[in-house]
């Protein structure tokens, strides 16, 4: 395409003048360059990104870049480079990899491994909208693809080989990411702490989303990775029943029914469930540590032995007919992120070393 042509959703349109060229040109950021915005959250903005170091193919990533207030925060400086560290140490199909860090004035980019896809909040969003119940061979495979992830990060260690205790401590539908090859992926490492670290979680100092938070991590004890198996049981008992469990309209109301450990009976949900299955899941949800699952590798094992979880293509075609709109718009962004001729007229930046 010439460098001088806008590019479209329905590809290259009309030529541009150099001052709307600059405009459009995505920032660069050492060897990387920042595209369309992708999502957001409390603390950062996730850009579509390109690794412009090496010219074919487009490398395209995700870019984390962190709010510049926060960027400021010594605090959160430290915990975001922890992230980075602790990602490095778990290399799994099914753990969204870290593959950089960047620091630009008062902001910081953490460079992420692409996943084409949905996350899972947005798709149990749009199937609320639609009024779709989840089928149970997909929660089954959602739940199952996010214990095998944690399971790689909960027995990751050192290059010496010490374990490293890392807990996700955040597991919740926005960090579980469906991918189009129909497997689904843990993210966001970002309040995780390797139990090494010197960054522990302060008693009473409560990260995550309150409603997937283990009871004994909201009274102030260390959580550890039985505390993740409970958030995929959040989860994946929110899938089944088509409802939020915990969550009540003030974060006080939701403190308490976590730590009042009630589960609703059979008899509350939209739909009944097997009972081998339901019990595999008030394990998962037991108020008791030592009541669950010991490993998130128990859980997977328990629960491939009652549901055939659905194969990579039926978890595809679900994500597909949920949303095909949003992954058409993703698509085009895509495009532009691969095929967006950086530096017309000019030779390609030198790799920041």
């Amino acid at each position: 395409m010439p460098a001088d042509r806008q590019w479209t959703d329905d590809g290259p349109a009309l030529p541009l003048s150099s001052s709307v060229w600059v405009a459009l040109t995505p920032r660069i950021v050492g060897r990387y360059a920042l595209f369309d915005r992708i999502t957001s959250g409390g603390s950062s903005v996730v850009h579509l990104g390109r690794d412009i170091a090496n010219a074919e193919p487009a490398r395209v990533v995700a870019i984390k870049r962190v709010h510049g207030a926060m960027a400021r925060d010594l605090d959160f400086v430290s915990k975001f480079r922890e992230e980075m560290s602790v990602l490095s140490n778990v290399r799994h199909p099914k753990v969204v990899s870290a593959l950089d860090v960047l620091e630009d004035g008062d902001e910081l980019l953490l460079i992420l491994e692409y996943i084409h896809g949905q996350s899972l909040a947005a798709l149990v969003r749009q199937a609320r909208e639609s009024r779709a119940s989840v089928p149970i061979e997909v929660c089954v495979a959602l739940a199952i693809d996010v214990l095998d992830g944690l399971h790689a990060a909960h027995t990751a260690t050192s290059s010496s080989g010490a374990p490293l205790g890392i807990v996700h401590q955040d597991v919740s539908p926005r960090n579980i990411l469906l991918g189009s090859d129909g497997v689904a992926r843990i993210s966001d490492f970002g309040v995780a702490k390797a139990g090494t670290s010197r960054n522990v979680t302060r008693t009473g100092h409560i990260k995550g989303k309150l409603n997937y938070l283990a009871p004994e991590h909201l009274l102030g004890r260390r959580p550890g990775l039985r505390g993740d198996i409970y958030g995929v049981a959040v989860v994946l008992w929110e899938l089944l029943a088509s409802a939020p469990l915990f969550q009540r309209a003030s974060d006080v109301e939701t403190l308490r029914a976590v730590v009042s450990g009630e589960v609703p009976g059979p008899g509350a949900l939209a739909r009944r469930m097997p009972a081998e299955l339901e019990r595999v899941v008030r394990r998962g949800l037991a108020h008791d540590p030592a009541a669950r699952f010991a490993s998130a590798l128990e859980m997977a094992v328990a629960l491939r032995g009652v549901i055939a979880p659905a194969p990579a293509a039926d978890m595809e075609d679900w994500m597909l007919e949920l949303a095909h709109a949003p992954l058409v718009h993703r698509s085009r962004q895509l495009a532009r992120a691969e095929n967006f001729p950086l530096f017309p007229g000019n030779p390609r930046p030198k790799e920041q070393g």
